[in-house]
């Protein structure tokens, strides 16, 4: 879409903000109102808006699109968004270290097993771990224990969830960024492991370095949008 407006501006309205461009407000994909719920995120969203030149790219606005999907998704139904993220706790990234004879063995014990620790401490959950590949089940109270976790997140904390999820491969490592156990860049690090460990081996490509750079900078942007509300 060409860009149609010149000037961004917020209002303040009951319950928060809204965005106007050219003194239009803007309304989300469903035509319902975009109430910006704090200053913070009234203000990065509407930066997002300005950056945009002769062309309006949605994927460059994170911040924006997350709170369309709370209102027009979430706030609906929650329901299958927890379902998507649920899949997760089936088969959790730190569940699954190397064989113990691996030189990124201990590396892997040394960035997971306080993570273990922690939901365990945290949530009460228990989670079954393996060496290799072959699939782990875990059992039914561990799957609701999660379950019961993700019924109890705000719409907003949710929406970070389900975008940092599929990205890290682990709800248990985007949980503990959302309750600031780790930064993003300590989560970045312990869902790859494995491609940090072979570029220390054999060394780094400019692909894979800007692929990395732009993994970090998304999941800033999700994690940005629940630090904006909270």
């Amino acid at each position: 879409m060409n860009k149609f407006y010149k000037i961004v501006s917020l209002k303040e309205i009951d319950g928060g903000y809204s965005l106007l461009l050219d003194d239009k407000e803007v309304k989300t994909p469903l035509q319902k109102r975009l109430l910006i719920p704090s200053l913070d995120l009234a203000e990065a969203i509407k930066a997002e808006w300005e950056k945009q030149e002769d062309k309006i790219i949605p994927a460059s606005m994170p911040l924006f699109q997350l709170l369309n999907t709370v209102i027009d998704k979430i706030e609906i139904d929650p329901s299958e968004y927890i379902k998507q993220v649920l899949e997760y706790s089936k088969s959790d990234l730190v569940c699954y270290f190397a064989e113990e004879g691996d030189d990124i063995y201990p590396i892997e014990k040394k960035e997971w097993q306080p993570l273990i620790d922690w939901v365990q401490d945290r949530y009460n959950i228990k989670l079954e771990l393996t060496n290799g590949i072959n699939y782990i089940e875990q059992s039914d109270d561990t799957l609701n224990k999660f379950k019961e976790v993700m019924a109890d997140l705000d719409k907003y904390q949710l929406a970070s969830i389900q975008a940092a999820v599929p990205i890290l491969g682990s709800i248990v490592i985007s949980l503990a960024i959302l309750e600031n156990q780790m930064d993003v860049e300590q989560g970045f690090k312990a869902a790859f492991l494995d491609e940090i460990y072979q570029i220390s081996k054999w060394g780094s490509h400019p692909e894979t370095e800007k692929k990395h750079s732009d993994i970090i900078s998304d999941l800033t942007d999700i994690y940005r949008f629940y630090e904006f509300v909270k």
